[in-house]
C-alpha cells in the first residue's frame, strides 16, 4: 500500500525512508487504523487479517514494530529508588506472611477445601468491584474529559507512545485530559489490565502555554513510571495492603515511590532543567511567574524548614516535600552524569 509525502503529497511506496521528490523522511503515522506485524503495511479499521501474508492485524497505537522502538529503553528496577526497594522489600514481607499464616491457620481451623472455598468467596468479590469500579471510571473520564489520541492532541499522544515503549509497558496507558476546576495536578491509575493516565487542564495550561512542552514531556514520563515500577498494580497493592496498617510504613513506601517517578521522568526527557521547573511549576501554581523561577533560591528554602517539625510533616505525608522532590533529582542527575 502506498502513501502520501507529507511534505510535497508525492506517492511514496512502501519501505521507503525518505521522498525522492523533497527528501521529506518519512514517518508512520500513528492513527487508529490497522498495521500487519510481520510486514508493516496499513489498512483500514475495518480490516482484520493482512492480504500480503495473511497474519492478524493490530491497533497502529499497539504496534511496536522496528519503526517505532527506542533505543536504549529504560531498565525501571535499575534506577528504582534505594528507600523504595527497602521499604518494598519490607512491606513484601509482611503482606506475604500475613496472607501466608492466614490461609495457614483456615487450613487448621477447616480442611483444604473450605478454605479454598473462602479464597473464591471473598477473591470473586474483590475482582468483581475492581471491574465494576473500572466500568465506572471508565464512564466518568470518556464522558466529562478529552482522551488524547494520534487525532486528538497527537503531540502529547507521541509522548506517550514514544515513552510507554521506552519503558517497556506492553499496553500504552489511555491519556485524558481532564478539567480540575484550578487543580494543578496528575495521576495514574488502574483497574485489573486497564491503565490510565490523567491529566489536569489547569497542570497543561501552566506549560503549554509557556510552551513548554518538555516540562509537560516530564510529568507525562512521572505517571507513566508510576506505571511500568507496578505502583498501581491491583495485585501488588492487595499483597502489600496488610503492611499499610503498620504507623508510617505504607505514607514511606509511597513517598519512595513518587521518588522513583520522578527519575522516570527525568530519564525520559534526559532534561534536568525541565524536570526541575516541572516539579517547581507545580508548587508554584503562576503561569506569569513559572518561567522565572530560581531554582536554586527554591532549593535553599528546605535549609529554612524547621528540622523536628519538618520530619513531623514527613512521615504523615504520603507524598515528599516538593524541595525534597527537586534536591532529589537534582542529586540523581550529577550522580549518574560525572558531576
Amino acid at each position: 500500500m502506498n502513501t502520501n509525502c507529507p511534505k510535497c503529497n508525492n506517492k511514496i511506496d512502501h519501505g521507503m525512508k525518505f521522498c525522492q521528490t523533497c527528501g521529506c523522511k518519512i514517518e508512520i503515522e500513528l492513527n487508529e487504523n490497522y498495521v500487519c506485524p510481520k510486514c508493516k503495511l496499513n489498512y483500514p479499521a475495518n480490516t482484520r487479517f493482512c492480504a500480503n501474508d495473511g497474519s492478524k492485524l493490530i491497533k497502529q497505537e499497539e504496534f511496536l514494530g522496528e519503526e517505532y522502538k527506542i533505543k536504549n529503553n529504560i531498565e525501571v528496577n535499575s534506577i528504582r529508588h534505594e528507600k523504595e526497594k527497602i521499604y518494598l522489600n519490607i512491606m513484601l514481607i509482611i503482606g506475604g506472611l500475613f496472607w501466608l499464616v492466614t490461609i495457614l491457620l483456615l487450613w487448621e481451623v477447616m480442611s483444604l477445601t473450605i478454605t479454598l472455598g473462602l479464597i473464591l468467596i471473598y477473591g470473586i468479590p474483590f475482582v468483581l468491584t475492581l471491574w465494576i469500579l473500572g466500568l465506572y471510571f471508565k464512564t466518568i473520564i470518556y464522558g466529562d474529559s478529552v482522551k488524547v489520541t494520534a487525532k486528538q492532541y497527537p503531540e502529547i499522544y507521541k509522548l506517550s507512545v514514544e515513552y510507554s515503549q521506552k519503558l517497556n509497558l506492553d499496553n500504552i496507558p489511555e491519556i485524558f485530559i481532564y478539567n480540575g476546576s484550578g487543580l494543578i495536578n496528575a495521576f495514574a491509575i488502574k483497574f485489573l489490565s486497564k491503565k490510565y493516565v490523567i491529566l489536569m487542564s489547569d497542570l497543561v495550561d501552566l506549560m503549554l502555554k509557556r510552551n513548554k512542552i518538555d516540562e509537560l514531556s516530564m510529568i507525562i514520563g512521572h505517571e507513566l513510571g508510576h506505571h511500568a515500577a507496578g505502583h498501581t498494580n491491583p495485585w501488588k497493592n492487595l499483597l502489600l495492603k496488610p503492611a499499610n496498617f503498620i504507623p508510617l510504613l505504607g505514607a514511606a513506601y509511597s513517598r519512595a515511590c513518587e521518588l522513583t517517578a520522578d527519575r522516570i521522568g527525568y530519564e525520559v526527557t534526559r532534561n534536568i532543567h525541565a524536570s526541575q521547573n516541572a516539579l517547581v511549576s507545580i508548587a508554584l501554581g503562576s503561569e506569569s511567574l513559572a518561567s522565572e523561577t530560581n531554582i536554586d533560591e527554591f532549593i535553599l528554602q528546605e535549609n529554612e524548614i524547621p528540622e523536628f517539625m519538618g520530619f513531623i510533616h514527613k512521615i504523615f505525608s504520603t507524598h515528599p516535600r516538593m524541595t525534597r522532590r527537586v534536591i532529589e533529582v537534582t542529586n540523581y542527575h550529577k550522580s549518574h552524569n560525572n558531576f
